[in-house]
């Protein structure tokens, strides 16, 4: 299996450890219904790519039950290529291999994963038998398709879930893995990598992609729809099989991680996102490793009110946009209350992620691990009744769902409204 360029000074590549974390960059919509030219609210989901030996990029995503593709010289900016490349569409992934061919597994609705070969892209063919079967692998209703590494043995690796049905509640998902000499004949591994049934990281993961990090080191980048809000985490296992760590990437939503290395180095990831109201899209944006943090630093929250660290003033008709970051330092992987918390003329108000709204009360917004969250911006507001409000956003080190004072760590922002 190919890949694309990786420099001696790429740190993803070079470097691995249980305690990495990344920032993730927003660049734009890289693909909607607007660029595809079909109606708003047609799916648009699922997308996978790789990069030619020629530096460009070319993406597959599934819509209109078929899979589609589209090409870009950067990776951002696509045009959509005329035709259909595989009928149906399901969950699907693909690599290059060393002799320049592409492979896609794909698993087509609750199906077991299959494989197509193609020597250009754009036409597929269906290879004979079963790549991985859902029976054996445990997973009854379906599976995602397989994203891949290779090992230093000379072989591969394979990582799976099961399929997240649009008719049954959220959560209960897990990540297996197979590997394989050949890419064809694919043998389970034992134990459950992460999710429902593994030894560590018990909750709901799926829509893993795999993100070789050296010899046989592996992040996972997958989707956790069970949340207050449902979101983008990653675990990073120096041998590929124990994932005892994760952390957030700071991404609302984020399902259907995909991830590429462009010829300069840059890293690539697009993700899902929409609504059958709003429109679905396919986004993209830079991911990074994270700077080295001093393992003695504290966790540093950070909020601001449009775009300022305050105080601020703001006029009743103005529109307020607030927004949270967070340094983990030595607290990462530490598991915390989250506060995200407003006070007016005397009265506490919390923010809700399951509702996206602020509702009154002193109540914890999130219970989970500390990790890096890059920029975090809330909906915006606008109407706001006169007076003084401070807002905050903070993490605690004693999970109990009660302010800590002797182990938070706050920001806080001075509001006047008038």
């Amino acid at each position: 299996m190919a890949s694309s360029t990786t420099t001696s000074s790429d740190p993803i590549a070079n470097t691995c450890s249980e305690a990495n974390q990344f920032t993730f960059t927003e660049i734009g919509v890289a693909m909607d219904a607007t660029k595809l030219g079909v109606v708003v609210g047609t799916a648009i989901a699922n997308s996978t790519a790789y990069v030619t030996p020629e530096g460009t990029v070319r993406m597959y995503f599934g819509a209109e039950g078929v899979v589609k593709s589209a090409v870009s010289s950067d990776g951002t900016t696509f045009r959509v290529e005329a035709g259909d490349r595989i009928h149906p569409a399901g969950h699907f992934k693909v690599i290059r291999l060393d002799d320049g061919r592409l492979r896609m597994f794909i698993a087509e609705g609750v199906e077991d994963i299959l494989s197509h070969i193609s020597s250009d892209g754009l036409t597929w063919t269906q290879e004979s038998g079963i790549r991985i079967s859902r029976t054996e692998a445990g997973m009854p209703d379906g599976m995602m398709g397989l994203t891949i590494v290779p090992t230093s043995g000379g072989g591969f690796r394979g990582y799976t879930s099961d399929l997240a049905r649009t008719d049954r509640p959220p959560g209960g998902h897990f990540i297996k893995s197979a590997t394989s000499t050949d890419l064809l004949t694919w043998t389970l591994e034992s134990g459950v990598r992460i999710g429902t049934g593994a030894s560590t990281l018990t909750e709901s993961a799926e829509q893993p992609h795999a993100l070789l990090r050296g010899s046989n080191c592996v992040t996972l980048f997958y989707f956790k729809a069970d949340l207050q809000v449902p979101g983008m985490y990653y675990s990073t296992a120096t041998d590929g099989l124990t994932f005892t760590s994760e952390f957030p990437l700071g991404i609302r939503g984020g399902n259907g991680p995909s991830i590429i290395q462009l010829t300069d180095g840059t890293y690539l990831l697009y993700h899902d996102a929409g609504h059958p109201t709003e429109g679905f899209s396919i986004h993209v944006g830079k991911l990074e490793l994270s700077p080295a943090v001093s393992a003695t630093s504290d966790p540093a929250p950070d909020i601001k009110a449009n775009g300022s660290d305050g105080p601020l003033t703001l006029s009743t008709t103005g529109t307020l946009s607030v927004s949270v970051s967070l340094t983990a330092g030595s607290g990462a992987g530490t598991n915390a209350d989250w506060w995200l918390l407003a006070k007016y003329s005397e009265n506490w108000y919390y923010y809700n992620l399951s509702t996206n709204s602020w509702q009154a009360g002193q109540t914890v917004t999130y219970q989970g691990a500390l990790g890096d969250l890059s920029t975090y911006t809330l909906p915006n507001m606008s109407g706001l009744p006169a007076g003084s409000y401070i807002l905050y956003f903070g993490v605690d080190t004693l999970m109990n769902g009660l302010v800590s004072t002797d182990r938070i760590y706050y920001d806080k922002v001075d509001l006047t409204v008038q």
